[in-house]
């Protein structure tokens, strides 16, 4: 009851100049991991996504002492659905989710719109759209499912991790969580690789995204 109080006070409390430069930092870099999956996927497959964020942020997390800490075994079958739920599937459906919607936080917005649009229309006029359209329509429809699926298994990921976050650091925690993710994106990851084809500009970006975004940011 005591620790409850004690986080909802820390909760209350004002935003100092750290607290304000961290979270600008960690607005920019989720901001623009989803350019940077726009980029990786040009050349890469999808799957190559979540593997390569997983090893890259591995390895950056890998670098901080506090972060190797071993895990008790009690803990892994929630280790594991946190690999999964956190990282592996979300880190798999926005790059799938960007082949049929924007790659900007505006774009993710405003990809609904047209899909709007096209059913309002439809009952407005009382005219069913073109056999298109209509796929179209549900292209984007899928795409937005896709990232509405992702976001909820974030929160589904974030109540998992709640007691692990009171018992271990955060770099423990999440080097942990993304070595589970990446033996779990590793065998279609590896596939993926076999399917795409080598750009430079799209290793960069995965490994941005890896040691950026997955390993410090997270």
């Amino acid at each position: 009851m005591g620790s409850e109080k004690s986080a909802s006070a820390e909760t209350r409390q004002n935003f100092r100049p750290l607290d304000w430069l961290l979270s600008i930092g960690m607005a920019l870099t989720w901001g623009s991991s989803f350019l940077l999956i726009d980029i990786a996927i040009r050349a890469f497959h999808t799957s190559v996504a979540p593997f390569g964020r997983t090893f890259f942020g591995a390895v950056a997390l890998l670098m901080i002492p506090s972060a190797r800490e071993r895990i008790a075994k009690q803990y892994w079958p929630r280790l594991i659905a946190l690999g999964f739920v956190w990282m592996a599937l979300p880190f798999l459906l926005y790059p799938l989710a960007e082949q049929t919607v924007s790659g900007s936080i505006a774009g993710m917005i405003n990809g609904a719109l047209p899909v709007v649009v096209a059913a309002v229309t439809a009952m407005w006029v009382r005219s069913l759209p073109s056999g298109r359209q209509i796929f179209a329509v549900l292209v984007g429809i899928v795409g937005i499912a896709l990232l509405m699926l992702a976001l909820l298994s974030y929160g589904i990921a974030l109540n998992l991790a709640r007691p692990l976050q009171t018992i271990y650091g955060p770099a423990t925690l999440m080097l942990n969580v993304v070595v589970v993710a990446c033996a779990i994106s590793m065998p279609y990851g590896i596939w993926g690789i076999k399917n795409s084809t080598f750009s430079f500009r799209s290793l960069t970006a995965v490994a941005v995204l890896g040691v950026v975004g997955t390993g410090f940011a997270f």
